[in-house]
């Protein structure tokens, strides 16, 4: 069994009233929360946070039933300018102090790119560019053990935490339950190894299964030699979610899963394409 759910700015962005009357509607139960994109009547920009402002949301959400799985705050760790990577690092520390105010356990975030666009950088992939990453990464997990507050890492193939064994070295060098994974298994694939996707899958949980939190769901289709992002059920989608919900029931019962891609009027459709996979007893 798993605890389904999606982000909420996939159902487009609106007043914290507005997108809790939404989520109450979708029978959904918890969501990745990205502060400016889901709700766009308060300026989330350094400094605006409050324990009032949090609550706020927080009670909100929780009056129709809604958990924050997940609060996004996905910078560049690898940003080019190191005075914007300096702004970046304060604005995720900020979501640290600010996370369980808001109902959430978990601060999500990717390594990302030398480039400021988060495009591939041939420099991402270098031992330079961990030991760099390494560094900032330790920064934000010493702000996160003093606010009991978990960091979920999500590796993606063009960034620095590229793969399933550079996500379990990050793991053993910062040594830390404060530092924990967000399983996006498709952000590990790309034309190159996509035909190798049950092995990839299986190695996460070989690797890493203790660690991993919460997982992201979506699908992806193969054209012009290369892979693109569709959201679950959506047209023939080639992951294999079988083998994902095999291996959750072994080793994440209820680990909330929260959909990529959807929108108001496809959510249903990829909330019953996921359970389909899944075995209830």
């Amino acid at each position: 069994m798993i605890r389904l759910g999606l982000r909420a700015h996939d159902l487009g962005a609106g007043t914290v009233e507005e997108l809790a009357d939404k989520l109450e509607k979708t029978n959904l139960k918890c969501i990745q929360l990205a502060l400016p994109k889901a709700i766009n009547n308060i300026p989330f920009t350094p400094g605006t946070f409050s324990p009032g402002l949090a609550r706020h949301v927080r009670k909100t959400l929780e009056a129709k039933g809604i958990d924050v799985a997940v609060l996004g705050c996905y910078i560049n760790f690898m940003h080019p300018d190191l005075n914007e990577r300096r702004k970046e690092f304060e604005k995720f520390k900020e979501h640290i102090r600010f996370a369980k105010e808001f109902g959430a356990m978990i601060v999500g975030t990717e390594s990302g790119s030398y480039n400021p666009d988060f495009s591939f950088n041939r420099k991402n992939h270098t031992e330079e560019a961990f030991a760099e990453f390494i560094v900032g990464l330790k920064e934000l997990v010493k702000e996160a053990e003093k606010y009991n507050t978990i960091i979920g890492l999500e590796g993606v193939t063009k960034y620095v935490v590229n793969t399933p064994e550079r996500i379990r070295q990050m793991l053993d060098i910062i040594d830390s339950p404060n530092l924990k994974i967000i399983l996006d298994p498709i952000n590990l694939l790309s034309f190159d190894n996509y035909k190798r996707q049950d092995e990839i899958i299986k190695k996460c949980f070989d690797l890493f299964a203790d660690d991993i939190m919460v997982i992201h769901a979506k699908d992806f289709v193969v054209e012009n030699n290369e892979i693109r992002e569709v959201a679950p059920g959506e047209g023939k989608g080639e992951f294999n979610y079988k083998l994902l919900m095999e291996l959750l029931k072994k080793h994440k019962p209820y680990i909330e899963v929260l959909m990529e891609n959807t929108t108001i009027d496809t959510y249903e459709r990829s909330a019953e394409y996921i359970m389909s996979f899944v075995d209830n007893e």
